[in-house]
């Protein structure tokens, strides 16, 4: 049974624009994960889902109780490039997650953490579970 994932966002700046989106996807499942990250840690595995087939993932949010240069993540492969998990990450539709891994949907995460102290992590992901 397909299911809804609403979300929103907005930036303002004082003094200038302020902008906004909401946006509706519809996906047939949730995954959400919530890990703890130590501090030292270097390239700990988090499995989000089983396949890496292009398209699959529709929605992305990363989401930690702490940010920074020193905490980041590679996806699918842990010799792939870092991304720093310096704010809060979300990624909507297929253009934006299948920029993380060009050609593939994301199915692992690792991540490593010298910001000084154990990070907790949420990941929720909104994917198609059939081709």
């Amino acid at each position: 049974m397909p299911k809804t994932i609403n979300w929103a966002a907005s930036a303002t700046l004082a003094g200038g624009p302020n902008l906004s989106v909401a946006s509706t996807i519809e996906i047939d499942a949730i995954d959400s994960v919530d890990i703890t990250v130590e501090e030292g840690a270097s390239d700990k595995l988090v499995q989000l889902q089983p396949t890496t087939t292009p398209g699959r993932v529709k929605f992305l949010m990363i989401k930690s109780s702490e940010y920074g240069s020193a905490l980041t993540y590679k996806v699918n492969a842990d010799d792939n490039p870092d991304i720093p998990l310096d704010h809060p990450q979300v990624f909507s539709g297929e253009g934006a997650v299948g920029a993380l891994d060009p050609g593939k949907s994301p199915s692992k995460f690792y991540f490593s953490n010298t910001l000084g102290e154990d990070v907790e992590i949420q990941i929720l992901v909104g994917r198609d579970s059939t081709p």
